[in-house]
């Protein structure tokens, strides 16, 4: 595909790029793809979940401690998270959020 876009004139490279934004949704058709592409998906939701999570609890001034920065950021459990971060909008200290 690079060769492809490579050859093209800037104009042409333009357009393909507008379609592939807008118009084109490329469906994967292996088994094999679709599992990754999904698995993909799911660790970016869980890193945003991270992010926010760690996020509201400093814009609230709650110090998060290196144990409870561990087992936020290893957690994958996407409910857990949404549930923690959830409690962080309340909780007075980092404790408030595994209780």
């Amino acid at each position: 595909m690079t060769l492809v876009v490579a050859a093209l004139s800037k104009t042409a490279r333009h357009r393909l790029e507008e379609l592939m934004t807008s118009t084109f949704k490329y469906e994967y058709q292996s088994d094999f793809a679709r599992k990754y592409v999904a698995q993909g998906r799911d660790e970016g939701r869980t890193e945003e979940a991270v992010r926010a999570l760690l996020l509201v609890l400093e814009a609230r001034g709650i110090v998060v401690g290196q144990k409870t920065r561990a087992e936020i950021t290893g957690c994958t459990d996407l409910d857990r998270l949404e549930s923690w971060t959830r409690k962080a909008a309340t909780a007075e200290s980092e404790n408030d959020l595994f209780g």
